[in-house]
């Protein structure tokens, strides 16, 4: 029995059966070295929207000491600083006791899904970033009648502008096409142009009589 302090002479008691005997022995302080911090192989992506705990799950981070003895930490024992800002390296501090290791990352902004049925605009898009979609042509007989979300209509214009903030689905719905008005207003012009053709035919006609009649005079 007894306590090891970091350094110095300890005081140990041994019993063995009724026996007790009290022995000194040195005590030499085990001290950390070195801290090694390693990104996994196969480790997730970063991503923007990531977390510190995130990071902690892609790191393998060993605690070595002055004896030459080592362990793996677990994610609670150590901290972690950084930010995420996109880049291609951007640093992470590993912190355990008074050692800290860099390490480097690749964040990626967040990218969503943007699914566009019945037109053009279907990808992959930042946060905060514009998307334009544009429906396709009309079907025969059948005209647009705005981009639905499966909940509303969210605009009737063909061409949408929205900004981008979590995946989204949009789809083009179309209606049959109303009353073909300017083929009627066609219809009523030939019809016009004929009854005036009749008209001018029928002045001819009422003139040659004229004519004939004076000249039988």
């Amino acid at each position: 029995e007894g306590e090891l302090g970091e350094g110095g002479q300890a005081q140990l008691t041994v019993s063995a059966q009724s026996m007790t005997a009290t022995i000194t022995v040195d005590v030499t302080a085990v001290a950390l070295s070195q801290l090694n911090a390693s990104i996994k192989v196969g480790a997730s992506a970063i991503r923007t929207n990531s977390t510190l705990d995130d990071v902690k799950r892609q790191l393998i981070v060993v605690a070595r000491y002055n004896d030459g003895s080592s362990r793996t930490l677990t994610s609670d024992e150590y901290q972690v600083e950084g930010e995420f800002n996109a880049g291609e390296s951007r640093p992470f501090a590993v912190i355990y006791g008074d050692l800290r290791q860099v390490v480097y990352f690749a964040v990626a902004e967040v990218e969503y899904v943007i699914s566009i049925t019945g037109g053009s605009g279907s990808g992959l898009y930042a946060l905060q970033s514009s998307v334009q979609v544009t429906a396709d042509p009309a079907p025969d007989g059948m005209v647009f009648a705005g981009w639905s979300n499966g909940r509303e209509i969210v605009s009737t214009s063909p061409t949408y502008n929205f900004i981008v903030g979590s995946d989204y689905s949009l789809e083009a719905v179309y209606q049959k096409a109303p009353p073909d008005y300017t083929g009627a207003y066609i219809g009523m012009g030939i019809a016009c142009a004929e009854i005036v053709c009749i008209i001018i035919a029928l002045v001819v006609l009422i003139s040659r009589k004229r004519r004939i009649k004076l000249i039988a005079d």
